[in-house]
């Protein structure tokens, strides 16, 4: 049996819906610890976290299990989860196996930023990690202070959300006759997402669009304000509260036809990212897998993202790079040609089976 530790949606991120995907789809015994403890005050995190102690101790003590699968952590009071749990689980029996699921990108730094006692418990936690899993290749070095830790490289997913009847041709045909490009940024409205500075280089660009003879940009922002180092959720909140125009909307969160409508009708899906632990983001697979073009930064593992899907890398935090994307766009045979490109590429690479087949196979291993 698998015990099996992460978060679990809400709130929507790609690491829940990652997790939530394996859990509910893998044919293999699980069960399921949710971690997610996002949205509650102090005192109710603190409850949280020692009912999660008692349930672990329980767990490993009292049932069967043979592989720990947990999607880890990269901050103190997380890791200090996870170290429980790794530790615990080892303890419970000799003849167990932990396979560690990475979804960010800052796993190797931030075992590097740690001191003294705290990085002793990290380096004890992980020297008893079997498997590590991590979403591209060039991620394998995350685990670069482990080398006992075999490494799996597993492509994270996208679901069959469009509906019956969505053509690529028809999307095709509607790209080539609009008046203008639709650009899509499905993500949460973090300020280092680079958020902020495409909507700076929609306005820059649409100044001068009409008189140059290009096509606007309309620009649709679906997601849930979120601080991070650089602004508030507030700041976030009130700086998406400017947008409803003709060229900018904001949506809020969407799912469900809502989302998938959106996909449908952008021609480009953009994520000009400067996010510390961005790894394979899942917006930009869904946006390939609705027939779209990508519009990304040169940041972390984006490029290798961009030698299996197609589209435009651009500088990170520069405004200047986004409106020369845009420019090199207004080509709409390019643009038509990545669009189907993409189509066919996210469903060959991307699929929600394979994702969970391959993460059973390194979990198989260790049974």
């Amino acid at each position: 049996m698998i015990l099996a530790i992460g978060p679990l949606p809400p709130p929507v991120t790609g690491q829940a819906k990652a997790f939530e995907a394996y859990v509910l789809g893998t044919q293999k015994k699980c069960h399921v610890i949710d971690i997610n403890y996002e949205g509650f005050g102090h005192y109710k995190k603190i409850f949280k976290a020692t009912k999660y102690l008692v349930r672990l101790l329980l767990l490993v003590f009292g049932k069967e299990f043979s592989v720990l699968y947990i999607t880890n952590s990269r901050t103190v009071s997380g890791s200090l989860r996870d170290i429980a749990a790794i530790l615990l689980f080892k303890l419970g029996a000799r003849k167990r196996s932990v396979v560690v699921h990475l979804h960010g990108s800052d796993f190797s730094d931030f075992y590097s930023s740690q001191k003294g006692f705290f990085r002793f418990l990290l380096r004890c936690a992980y020297d008893k990690v079997d498997f590590g899993i991590v979403l591209t290749k060039g991620m394998v070095e995350q685990f670069e202070h482990f080398p006992k830790i075999k490494v799996f490289v597993v492509s994270n997913y996208c679901e069959d959300f469009l509906p019956i009847g969505f053509s690529i041709d028809e999307k095709i045909s509607n790209i080539e006759a609009a008046q203008e490009i639709n650009v899509l940024y499905m993500s949460n409205c973090i300020k280092s997402k680079g958020l902020c500075e495409l909507v700076e280089a929609v306005v820059a660009f649409n100044e001068v669009a009409l008189n140059d003879g290009f096509r606007p940009i309309v620009l649709n922002i679906a997601g849930l304000p979120m601080a991070d180092e650089y602004a508030t959720e507030e700041e976030m909140r009130s700086f998406l509260s400017l947008f409803n125009s003709e060229y900018i909307r904001y949506h809020g969160f969407v799912e469900g036809r809502a989302k998938a409508e959106l996909y449908m009708d952008a021609h480009v899906v953009a994520l000009p990212t400067y996010y510390k632990s961005e790894a394979q983001p899942l917006c930009l697979i869904e946006g390939a897998y609705a027939g779209n073009a990508l519009l990304v930064s040169r940041h972390n593992y984006n490029e290798e993202m961009l030698k299996v899907l197609d589209g435009v890398l651009i500088d990170k935090r520069s405004v200047s790079s986004i409106v020369e994307a845009f420019q090199e766009l207004q080509d709409v045979g390019r643009l038509s040609s990545i669009c189907r490109v993409n189509y066919h590429r996210a469903r060959a690479n991307f699929s929600k089976i394979k994702y969970i087949e391959s993460i059973d196979d390194v979990v198989g291993i260790g049974i």
